[in-house]
């Protein structure tokens, strides 16, 4: 019986590890998003305006400003996907103790569905940690191309 419980343990610890590692790892991924988007918002707006665009400026200003959605859409699916690990990493940490039932314990696939499902992607759209930096670019982009469009050369 002991060893039946250690055992249980173990796996239980185990998958915790395994999904602690997975939830931490989609937060690289998603500075790389950001990354991403700064680059080619914020490189695309400085260079229409240190270059001859001609008549065509305001547009190029609009796709420089609304190139961050994509982004910003991508980033807030990316933290949907992690988020929806949460259920599972609390499910295991309210276990108390590592008691056997006659149940198995071990569901991350149903959990991870369970919570998925249950996300509110718009919603995580327009939380700060998603909306940032794509947010303050497309705030910039449009601004600049209503009041500070380019001026034809």
């Amino acid at each position: 019986m002991v060893k039946e419980f250690t055992l249980a343990c173990e796996i239980s610890w185990a998958e915790y590890q395994l999904l602690f590692e997975t939830y931490e790892s989609f937060n690289q991924q998603a500075l790389t998003i950001k990354g991403w988007s700064v680059t080619i918002g914020l490189a695309t707006i400085v260079a229409i305006y240190s270059q001859m665009v001609g008549r065509l400026g305001k547009t190029a200003l609009w796709i420089a400003s609304l190139s961050v959605i994509p982004f910003w859409w991508m980033d807030a699916y990316w933290k949907s996907f992690q988020n929806a690990y949460l259920g599972a990493l609390k499910t295991l940490e309210a276990e108390p103790t590592c008691a056997i039932t006659d149940k198995p314990t071990l569901s991350l696939i149903g959990l991870w569905e369970q919570e998925y499902v249950s996300l509110d992607f718009v919603g995580l759209l327009f939380v700060p940690s998603v909306a940032l930096p794509h947010a303050i670019i497309l705030a910039v982009g449009i601004y600049l191309v209503h009041r500070h469009p380019p001026t034809p050369q």
